[in-house]
């Protein structure tokens, strides 16, 4: 019998360490302007719990340079105005598309408009800051506040309206019994789950346990 996994809440803001952001580039003085430049334009909305703005580390010897976070966090709303938080252990923006930034070991934690949440950890993913598109890959987990969870290998957040697309095998399990299937499509966070492709299922009578 399949006992339920109660989902493990997303950290607080205020357990995330400091920030502090590296960049490398070949020439001088110019670089270092024009690594500044990056940090005020291009990541105005990633920052840290420091207190205060620290200023980015230039080195030399690299024909491209690469601007790097520890412990990065961002915040957004979705279409419905619903908050949600992203924080990663390191973020590197993609040296082809400035708005692309590269995640290792990162959470996303999304508020309902009921006070519910939804919780989202993976290995790596990659976030577009201007499409609200969170592309995850390796040890991806969907914890939901009534206790479901599924996990699988990769999946796509659109950030802005809900949809979870995953298009590896999916395993679950939560109050009513087990799942697994060859893909998945969540509908606003989590709210509606559409399991896709081979499809089995253990259900838990009610009452049950």
């Amino acid at each position: 019998m399949a006992a339920t996994l109660r989902p493990r809440r997303a950290p607080s803001a205020k357990a995330m360490g400091a920030g502090r952001w590296i960049v490398t580039v070949k020439y001088g003085l110019f670089a270092a302007a024009l690594a500044l430049t990056v940090v005020v334009v291009v990541w105005p909305e990633f920052a840290s719990d420091t207190v205060g703005v620290t200023l980015p580390r230039v080195s030399f010897g690299s024909d491209e340079f690469q601007l790097r976070m520890d412990d990065a966090r961002y915040e957004g709303a979705d279409n419905k105005n619903r908050p949600y938080v992203i924080t990663a252990k390191s973020a590197l923006q993609d040296t082809d598309d400035q708005w692309l930034v590269n995640l290792n070991d990162l959470k996303a934690d999304i508020t309902m408009e009921d006070g519910t949440w939804i919780y989202i950890s993976a290995a790596h993913g990659r976030y577009h800051h201007r499409r609200q598109n969170l592309d995850l890959r390796q040890g991806i987990n969907l914890y939901i506040d009534n206790g479901y969870q599924l996990s699988t290998q990769a999946a796509t957040v659109d950030m802005a309206t809900g949809r979870v697309i995953g298009t590896t095998a999916v395993q679950g399990h939560g109050p009513a019994g087990e799942v697994r299937a060859n893909g998945f499509e969540a509908i606003d966070f989590g709210r509606i789950i559409r399991l896709l492709g081979d499809v089995h299922m253990i259900i838990r009578p009610r009452g049950e346990g």
